[in-house]
């Protein structure tokens, strides 16, 4: 019986914040506000990257901001079923085009005028 005592792990002798699995917690370090300050600078990276034809996020109102963190909250999730992963991409798609950062279905483009001049080379 004390054999088999004595091969048990002691509380006591491993350094794990008093657990006998998984790794000690560092209080400060692995902190849910740590994770909560990078997710939320991930968020703003996605919607920098996304309004700069626009020229920034500053140019959005509450509102298109908002749909914006959504849109980004949306991106950065990690859905489980692929039926989940379109949906996710199709309500991605439908915040962008109603905030006018993605190519609108049924507009056109206005070509970039180039003077004939510079299309056939024959300039001065």
């Amino acid at each position: 019986m004390s054999q088999v005592d004595s091969q048990a792990p002691t509380r006591r002798g491993l350094h794990n914040a008093g657990r006998l699995w998984g790794t000690p917690f560092v209080s400060g370090v692995y902190g849910k506000a740590e994770a909560k300050a990078t997710k939320q600078a991930r968020r703003d990276a996605l919607i920098a990257e996304w309004t700069k034809p626009i020229g920034g996020p500053s140019h959005l109102t509450a509102a298109e901001l908002a749909l914006a963190q959504q849109a980004a909250g949306l991106v950065m999730c990690r859905p489980r079923t692929a039926e989940d992963r379109v949906r996710c991409a199709n309500l991605v798609s439908r915040i962008l085009c109603q905030l006018g950062l993605v190519d609108r279905r049924g507009k056109k483009r206005e070509p970039e005028h180039v003077p004939l001049r510079d299309r056939i080379g024959g300039g001065a």
